[in-house]
């Protein structure tokens, strides 16, 4: 009798097995498809986005960025004249850093944005807190440190 009952089951199994509609090669087709699908897509929109400045093969298009510091404008320019240019500073103050002639002031433009040591009176040490694709200069400047989110230029006091 117990062999009975499990004979039955058997075929049960094979019979049940080979009906099941997830073995269908459509189901299938469309489960891959679908995963397929969803790749795509999550590739799409976290690994590969695209800038929103830039075309589809990747070229930039350099009239739609818009400069926010030329600092060839400003350099060695007296505060007086770097006011005509960025306008009138948020604030200032009195620093004194190492190995210059200073103590020397330092004013802040654009709600932060902009700090100018002015060494012996001129526009010397300039940082701009935008990123190095907004900012424009040709110099010849003394050193430039660029980093993602700021840029730091020395005009002519080391």
């Amino acid at each position: 009798m117990l062999v009975d009952i499990i004979e039955v089951t058997a075929q049960g199994l094979a019979m049940s097995s080979s009906k099941n509609p997830l073995n269908s090669p459509i189901i299938k087709f469309f489960c891959i498809f679908i995963f397929a699908l969803l790749c795509v897509i999550v590739w799409g929109y976290f690994v590969a986005p695209q800038s929103e400045n830039s075309s589809v093969d990747g070229s930039t298009d350099q009239t739609e960025i818009e400069v926010r510091l030329d600092v060839d404008q400003v350099a060695e320019k007296t505060p007086e004249e770097v006011v005509s240019i960025l306008g009138e500073p948020s604030s200032q103050e009195t620093v004194t850093p190492s190995n210059t002639p200073c103590p020397c002031d330092k004013f802040i433009y654009r709600g932060g944005k902009v700090e100018i040591v002015y060494i012996n009176g001129k526009a010397d040490w300039i940082t701009a807190k935008y990123p190095p694709s907004l900012i424009k200069g040709e110099g010849p400047f003394l050193s430039v440190d660029q980093f993602p989110s700021y840029s730091f230029v020395k005009v002519k006091t080391p």
